[in-house]
């Protein structure tokens, strides 16, 4: 990373409002995200799962018979979800500890420092039931995405974008913070749309795009990313890593105090 990391208040300050929002009136556009981290988290009939930071409603749709609590690290103005909404910062401090079933969090930190990343870690660690999972997805290291996100959305959005991402040696932190049975894998999990202007609609809002035209922009998601037609609908690919460790049992021989 060469330039100065951009923190998660300056990137999202100005517009999480406007995130959220297109994220909650299209819920069907980054599903995959979210449906392999259900699939890769493998929890069992959780009652009290975690999210943060918050993305939508998702996990709704996914654990029907769960209570999800949300945590963020802004203030956000959205109606009816506001205010179910905890702040907190990166060490969880305001959240209980030993509580969650499972801690859940899509794209948590590219824009945390490697020491609240630990923090980040370590405070899960804290919050989660023993015999319980964290598991979560970013951005990888060198991948498509984190070429677009810091190359093109950096170029085009006022705040500017530029991440510090996992590669899968990130693994290591989750079993420094006392995670056992640490695993990571990448897979793909496209956005989809309906057409390619409700694409281009969709990704100027969510990355706060305002100084391209649509037509650039359709090409430069091409460029980066590549789309394509699949059964009448538009597939912009789209790869995340993930992570998934269990917090052991109390009496564990590496359980943490």
């Amino acid at each position: 990373m060469t330039r100065p990391l951009v923190t998660y208040r300056d990137r999202l300050s100005s517009h999480i409002d406007s995130y959220l929002d297109a994220v909650l009136q299209a819920p069907g556009v980054r599903w995959a995200e979210f449906a392999r981290l259900h699939e890769f988290a493998r929890l069992d009939e959780p009652r009290r799962l975690l999210e943060v930071p918050a993305e939508g409603d998702m996990l709704e749709r996914l654990y029907p018979g769960a209570r999800i609590w949300r945590a963020d690290f802004l203030k956000t103005g959205v109606a009816g979800y506001s205010d179910a909404l905890t702040v907190t910062d990166w060490s969880l401090a305001n959240l209980p500890q030993a509580f969650f079933d499972g801690v859940l969090a899509v794209v948590p930190f590219h824009h945390a420092a490697p020491t609240e990343k630990r923090t980040f870690l370590q405070d899960v660690w804290r919050t989660l039931k023993p015999n319980e999972i964290l598991c979560l997805n970013e951005i990888e290291t060198g991948s498509r995405v984190h070429r677009f996100l810091d190359g093109f959305v950096d170029a085009h959005t006022s705040t500017g974008h530029v991440g510090d991402y996992p590669d899968a040696g990130f693994a290591a932190e989750l079993d420094a913070s006392g995670f056992i049975g640490v695993a990571t894998a990448t897979l793909e999990c496209p956005w989809v749309f309906d057409s390619p202007p409700e694409m281009v609609a969709y990704v100027r809002r969510l990355f706060a795009l305002d100084d391209i035209s649509d037509t650039e922009l359709l090409d430069a998601l091409q460029e980066a990313l590549g789309w394509r037609a699949v059964d009448g609908r538009w597939e912009l690919a789209w790869s995340l890593r993930y992570f998934r460790g269990v917090r052991p049992a109390a009496n564990a021989p590496d359980a943490r105090g």
